[in-house]
């Protein structure tokens, strides 16, 4: 299944379920994991990080909070990144669903 999300009505209505994994670290990095860290779901085909739904759902729901406040996003149809801080962001990725 491939999600595709393109703006911020249809992330605000994300559930984990549709997410594959979540990167929590600096924004304006590749993201090789050198910069943040990766949590997987266990809605993931071939998990390549920690599988850990709670961790994911807190870092989901955190994200849509800073969205609904304001917080700058982009919405590339696999991911979308929310700016979280000064060179932060949380990036949700939705493809690689079992």
């Amino acid at each position: 299944m491939k999600n595709q999300i393109n703006n911020q009505s249809d992330f605000l209505n994300v559930t984990l379920n549709q997410v594959s994994q979540i990167y929590v670290g600096k924004d304006h990095c590749c993201r090789c994991g050198c910069g943040g860290t990766y949590v997987s779901t266990s809605f993931m085909k071939g998990a390549r990080s920690e599988v850990n739904d709670s961790l994911a759902q807190r870092r989901l729901t955190k994200a849509q909070k800073l969205v609904r406040e304001g917080a700058f996003a982009e919405y590339e149809g696999s991911y979308a990144n929310i700016v979280s801080g000064d060179n932060r962001a949380i990036c949700v990725y939705f493809d690689d669903i079992a």
